[in-house]
């Protein structure tokens, strides 16, 4: 993850250590240089219109966990700050990019990110749900099963990430195989050719209430979600503020009106012109030059249109 923010720009907060420690804070400042820059930064960030509170208990009642917590937040000012809205992380000439990584592990992966903008603020289901079910579809005709018959890929994992409004991404990921190791471009065709399709294929009404019937199912059964994910789901569903709070509580709603023309829209930024690409591999050790400053990552950093990797990139700008 670090050597991915390191690759986006380095004015952006998101290139940067995002857990801290006392080398990431002192950063050759003196003590008094510290304490006045988190003074200042408490004074003009830490409102409670930012900050939303989940608390779950299986012994206090209701009472006890209110008399336990209010005195405490009702000690936080309101500032009325602005939720802050960022620009994308990634400039044009940041992405583009091939990482290759080593690892201890004795998997190979590839990893394809993109830089997605903000789902639509009237839509309380994000629609890069729909991409992101399709892609990771597992079943016949899928990209899957093209990519595994010809031995490439053994798994594939889909998932979108929203760290901050204005910082986004979607991200496919494929363990290879040995042989997916060495004809890595062709998965990134297949991937590329899948993506054409759907971009080119009217979104179905039909498949976007199945994604919402099984987010339904899911939440009403979440015997298999652990405390700390609830607690997140809900808290980042207060900040997010396009939901109510029996909306919330309430889980999925039943029909979040589809709209064909966004859906496609946001498919749109599924391009070459958005993505870096990550090859992850053991068989990298000793022949990387760079290393991430925090967690000592070893990698290189390459033009994908350089060199051998610049059919990738024609092939994905066709698509």
């Amino acid at each position: 993850m670090m050597i991915y923010c390191s690759a986006a720009n380095p004015a952006h907060p998101f290139n940067s250590f995002f857990s801290g420690n006392v080398r990431s804070l002192r950063q050759n400042r003196s003590d008094a240089e510290i304490a006045r820059s988190m003074r200042q930064y408490h004074s003009t960030h830490y409102s409670a219109n930012l900050m939303a509170i989940v608390i779950t208990t299986k012994t206090l009642t209701l009472d006890q966990l209110e008399s336990g917590v209010l005195d405490t937040l009702l000690t936080i000012p309101d500032l009325n700050i602005p939720t802050p809205v960022y620009d994308a992380p990634f400039r044009q000439r940041d992405l583009g990019k091939l990482i290759k990584m080593e690892t201890n592990s004795r998997s190979n992966q590839l990893k394809v990110y993109f830089q997605m903008d903000d789902p639509p603020k009237e839509m309380k289901i994000n629609p890069q749900e729909y991409f992101t079910s399709l892609i990771g579809h597992e079943g016949p005709e899928s990209l899957l099963q093209e990519v595994k018959r010809q031995g490439l890929v053994d798994s594939i994992i889909t998932r979108k990430t929203s760290y901050a409004r204005g910082i986004n991404n979607f991200e496919v990921m494929f363990n290879l195989t040995p042989k997916g190791l060495e004809r890595w471009k062709t998965v990134i065709r297949h991937l590329f050719e899948y993506i054409k399709m759907l971009r080119t294929t009217i979104p179905s009404e039909r498949y976007w209430n199945e994604i919402i019937q099984r987010q339904r199912i899911n939440y009403k059964n979440q015997d298999h979600v652990t405390t700390i994910e609830f607690t997140r789901k809900i808290a980042d569903d207060i900040l997010d503020g396009k939901k109510g709070k029996e909306e919330i509580l309430a889980g999925p709603p039943d029909d979040d009106g589809f709209d064909a023309e966004k859906l496609q829209k946001i498919m749109n930024g599924l391009r070459a012109k958005n993505m870096i690409v990550f090859l992850i591999s053991p068989t990298f050790q000793g022949k990387t030059e760079r290393i991430e400053p925090w967690y000592q990552g070893r990698y290189n950093i390459s033009d994908i249109e350089t060199g051998q990797g610049s059919r990738i990139i024609k092939m994905a700008k066709r698509s």
